[in-house]
């Protein structure tokens, strides 16, 4: 765990910087780390695999518009996004990470999907052979 890696390299004498560049985090989450107990890092950390994304509520209309566009910008999903859904206020950054997000879950369901797709089966006694020679 983070918390425990933060207090070793202090209780080393490491300084924050040095923690910092050593575990590539920033220095706020350094001194938030340090004014924690373990028990509240704990617990800081459950809250945070528990917690929602802004744009949860709008994915599978984001992945519907990827798997028919595939090659749009998060610039034009953001575009799009307000076009439709006029009241909700979302910053760049935050579309784009979903986007990338979203694309990542396309990507693994098309590398996936084909593994669990249906085999094809001879009825009871029938053998067939399939040849893949390069001839």
């Amino acid at each position: 765990m983070l918390h425990i890696e933060i207090k070793q390299l202090k209780k080393m004498g490491f300084t924050v910087s040095q923690i910092v560049a050593q575990l590539k985090i920033s220095r706020q989450t350094v001194y938030d780390y340090l004014k924690m107990s373990y028990e509240e890092a704990e617990e800081w950390v459950m809250t945070l695999s528990r917690r929602g994304k802004k744009l949860d509520p709008y994915q599978d209309w984001i992945i519907a518009r990827l798997k028919e566009y595939p090659h749009l910008s998060a610039a034009q999903i953001k575009d799009w996004l307000l076009e439709k859904f006029p009241s909700l206020e979302v910053g760049n950054s935050t579309v784009r990470l979903y986007v990338e997000y979203c694309g990542r879950f396309l990507l693994a369901l098309r590398f996936f999907l084909p593994l669990f797709a249906e085999v094809f089966t001879t009825p009871c006694g029938e053998v067939y052979q399939l040849n893949l020679s390069c001839s």
